[in-house]
């Protein structure tokens, strides 16, 4: 849409269009290479090389798709020379702004998505939604946001946080905790991060919607220089927080439905899309009243999408379906200040109670299910440690540190441990895999082949007292018992020695077979994890394993 064709209220300030991207493009670009930073850091030179290339490919094909619809401009017969018409095609494209949509597409991506994918969705973004439209400043949805719904229902597999095989083993590497908080029915204080990380970004996710706390940083400068308009992200991010808490108070969350009103505003985008693309001036309202509309709409889409539709996201929904909306928003709100205010006030007011009142109904009907205390967080991404901890049935966990470095054993790999303190006494929680030159397809083949069984523990002062199988590589016998390996308080068997003594066997020679090898391996790695690496705790050993049939 065409800001010159819309009425009063109009800037007065001498702020120019170029000025006001200039500002926003340094913002974009310090959250860029904040997150490149940040993968080079804590997931290595191909996580961060891979970085730099989707923001490579967004702004380069958003530049050129921009350069293509402005090719008029080189055949413009009204202009005689052709240094004048490469002059006027230069300001065409720098006037255009793709570099900026490249930038934010960039960063509305995971870490791992196909750079071929990449290039689709912003070639989508720039020509199709904005330039068939008639180019920066008549373009109907946000190019950036529309690109990334389409790519992101087009080509979900090729959207990951991962690159090839590797696989996802600490906090910081975990699928969307978006997705996470809907498997668990979102009305849950078990989350797959701590709060911490969750503010600092210390997790996998889109390059740029995960570090909270600089987004909020620039957020403030941005408002302050009056790039943006405090009322969107402010009216938006306080709907959902306000709704959240309610849903929570609502579904049995308690006390904790505070965190959870925050948790609700730090994941899923929310809080980029409220500094940076809520408050995009092309696709968002003109008047002040109209924005705060648009605000606290978004919000009630995003809270429907988010709760109640199939894509858990629903950040990027709203906002969509907010652009289409605009134009009825500006011609309800766009007269003199005096005119209308009855409209205006029962229509925010409308808006915000329906928020409410729906996140007050949907707490109510799903009530939490979490039976591990509401003093516990879900600290690992796959739910391992929360699992385990009902297996043990403790009711109070806290105070978690993770670890997140691999460890190389003497006898296998430690890929992650957290301390935290479990029923008021310390403890901690290990992800293991065993040596593969430990294993039956190593030992008893001819032609050895590497194979390794994946587990999980928890330890405290009474030693081993949790365990959960989660993957494995060892022979079909090995993996069928560590599938059906029981460690619980009531089994506190324990003998220094690693023999195939210290199993239980209650089926005769099968059950033989299937632990000669793959007890001694785990048992080794178990050891190792508490000389080795440390388990901080006292009197804490590897107690005997039972076998359940």
């Amino acid at each position: 849409m065409k800001f010159s064709l819309e009425k009063a209220p109009h800037l007065v300030s001498s702020r120019s269009t170029r000025k006001i991207m200039t500002i926003l493009s340094i913002s974009l670009l310090v959250l860029s290479i904040y997150a490149i930073a940040w993968y080079f850091v804590k997931a290595g030179s191909n996580y961060g090389v891979h970085a730099i290339l989707i923001f490579v490919v967004s702004i380069v094909t958003s530049v050129v798709a921009d350069a293509l619809w402005a090719i008029p401009a080189l055949r413009d017969k009204k202009v005689k020379s052709f240094k004048e018409r490469l002059q006027n095609w230069g300001l065409k494209i720098l006037d255009s702004y793709g570099y900026v949509s490249g930038l934010i597409f960039a960063l509305l991506l995971p870490v791992g998505t196909t750079l071929y994918v990449v290039f689709i969705g912003a070639f989508i973004g720039t020509f199709l939604v904005k330039s068939i439209f008639g180019g920066f400043g008549k373009n109907i949805f946000n190019p950036a946001i529309t690109a990334r719904i389409l790519v992101g229902v087009s080509f979900p597999s090729a959207l990951s946080t991962t690159l090839g095989d590797d696989v996802a083993t600490s906090v910081m590497s975990g699928a969307s905790i978006t997705t996470t908080t809907a498997n668990l029915g979102w009305t849950t204080n078990l989350q797959g991060i701590s709060l911490g990380n969750l503010f600092m970004g210390n997790y996998r996710g889109t390059l740029g919607e995960t570090f909270a706390f600089l987004i909020i940083l620039i957020g403030i400068v941005l408002i302050v220089l009056k790039v943006i308009d405090w009322r969107i992200p402010t009216f938006y991010l306080a709907s959902l927080f306000v709704t959240a808490i309610i849903m929570g108070l609502t579904s049995g969350l308690g006390v904790h439905s505070f965190e959870f009103g925050l948790r609700n505003i730090l994941l899923g985008g929310a809080m980029f899309g409220a500094v940076f693309c809520l408050t995009d001036p092309v696709t968002s309202p003109t008047s002040r009243q109209g924005k705060i509309i648009y605000a606290v709409s978004a919000a009630l889409l995003t809270c429907l999408i988010r709760y109640q539709a199939s894509s858990v996201e629903g950040v990027g929904f709203s906002i969509m379906l907010m652009n289409i909306l605009t134009p009825l928003i500006d011609r309800l709100c766009v007269s003199n200040s005096n005119k209308k205010i009855g409209v205006k006030v029962g229509t925010i007011s409308g808006i915000v109670a329906l928020t409410l009142v729906f996140g007050g109904v949907y707490g109510s009907l799903n009530k939490t299910s979490d039976t591990y205390s509401s003093t516990v967080e879900r600290c690992d991404e796959n739910m391992d440690l929360y699992d385990i901890a009902l297996d043990i049935s403790r009711k109070n966990a806290y105070g978690y540190e993770t670890v997140d470095s691999e460890v190389t054993l003497n006898h296998g790999t430690c890929l992650k441990k957290i301390n935290f303190t479990l029923d008021d006494e310390p403890a901690s929680y290990y992800r293991l895999r065993t040596d593969p030159k430990d294993s039956y397809n190593y030992k008893n083949l001819e032609t050895p082949i590497d194979g390794y069984i994946e587990f999980s523990i928890v330890v405290n002062n009474d030693g081993v007292v949790g365990y959960k199988y989660i993957d494995g590589t060892e022979n079909s016998l090995g993996i069928e018992f560590a599938q059906q390996i029981s460690i619980t308080p009531e089994y506190p068997y324990y003998n220094g020695n690693i023999t195939t003594q210290n199993v239980v066997v209650e089926s005769g020679a099968t059950s033989a077979v299937n632990s000669i090898v793959t007890i001694p391996s785990m048992l080794k790695t178990m050891q190792d994890a508490e000389r080795d690496f440390g388990l901080n705790v006292s009197n804490a050993y590897p107690v005997a394993i039972k076998e359940i049939y």
